[in-house]
């Protein structure tokens, strides 16, 4: 009775996924691509699985190569008498186009259900196509995010076991910021960044922050009212820790530290916190500055049932890229160090 529960459910994947792409279920146990309405269904479901890919720019590519975009900054105001016939309006565009270039670049999700895990859910194998494309798609989350945050290299085939944090998957978004934007990159190796009350230039972390604020951003960006600061829980939640332990037994001295607990801000600036953010890092930027490009086009999908293994293995590649839109409205802070 199990293995007809197993096998209904799987039977049921089959045809959701052939469903979703004007296929017979049989073609979806071969190579073939997805249809665009379900790379748009699946980008959907993959930006629900995160406060922060549902606040950045997931967007769509018809080709592989490019000109990045760019922030909403650009200035459009002007004058033009058109009573001289050889004088016409020069309309300009609401981008502050960098002269950038993205490259989509094949990348692969694939993954294995087990048998058991299956099992889990085939006593409702209405709801069983739905369940696995959520855990799919969480999952894409989850290394999207990491990929963009501590992604060094592409290496022809990727290490897993070396690199754990998906470091040779592809390059991103911080890896961007360190090679092509240097000038906003704060700390190296032999270069801490030092805070706390022995440091000679920083105090907090706050004082990081503002002069960040002040010094590496593009002023054209000066005055935007949202950039944040992406950071590990570690990193951020070391500050508040010692404010509490510094509060004592005073009674308003404890309720100041909760406050400061219930939201995280530094230098005035909202903090959220990003799973496997490198520690002793900050990302300062606009949300909207920060964009996954992925081709419409470019999704392939190959399901197979592995009886000899006891799991269903789907294959899934993504043509991508990671991309900080305008340079000028973000910088990089790294090796931080805490000086008592």
């Amino acid at each position: 009775m199990q293995r007809k529960k197993l096998s209904a459910a799987i039977a049921a994947m089959y045809a959701a996924v052939a469903q979703a792409n004007n296929l017979r279920p049989e073609q979806v146990r071969e190579d073939f691509s997805v249809a665009p309405a379900a790379v748009q269904r699946m980008y959907d479901e993959i930006s629900k699985s995160s406060e922060l890919l549902k606040q950045i720019n997931i967007s769509g590519k018809v080709e592989k190569v490019g000109d990045v975009i760019g922030l909403s900054t650009g200035l459009i105001g002007s004058n033009t008498d058109t009573s001289d016939d050889n004088t016409e309006r020069k309309p300009r565009s609401i981008h502050s186009l960098s002269k950038r270039t993205y490259k989509l670049e094949k990348t692969n999700f694939d993954v294995r259900l087990r048998y058991d895990e299956i099992d889990q859910w085939a006593h409702v194998t209405s709801d069983f196509p739905a369940r696995i494309n959520r855990k799919i798609a969480e999952s894409i989350a989850i290394s999207l995010i990491t990929v963009g945050m501590n992604g060094t290299s592409r290496a022809a085939n990727s290490n897993f076991t070396q690199n754990q944090l998906l470091q040779d998957v592809a390059k991103g978004w911080l890896q961007k910021m360190r090679e092509e934007n240097a000038a906003r990159v704060l700390g190296k190796t032999n270069e801490k960044v030092k805070y706390g009350p022995g440091a000679t230039e920083y105090k907090n972390l706050d004082a990081v922050v503002t002069d960040v604020l002040n010094e590496l951003m593009d002023e054209r960006f000066a005055d935007r009212s949202d950039f944040v600061v992406l950071a590990s829980r570690r990193t951020v939640g070391d500050k508040y820790l010692r404010v509490v332990n510094a509060s004592g037994d005073k009674a308003t001295e404890l309720e100041a530290g909760g406050r400061l607990s219930e939201k995280r801000t530094l230098g005035g600036l909202p903090v959220m916190y990003v799973p496997n953010m490198p520690a002793n890092t900050l990302l300062i930027t606009p949300l909207s500055n920060l964009s996954i490009y992925y081709q419409v086009s470019g999704e392939r999908r190959h399901i197979k049932d592995v009886p000899e293994k006891d799991q269903i293995e789907c294959y899934q590649s993504k043509n991508i890229d990671f991309i900080v839109e305008e340079y000028g409205a973000a910088a990089l802070v790294e090796y931080l160090e805490y000086t008592a």
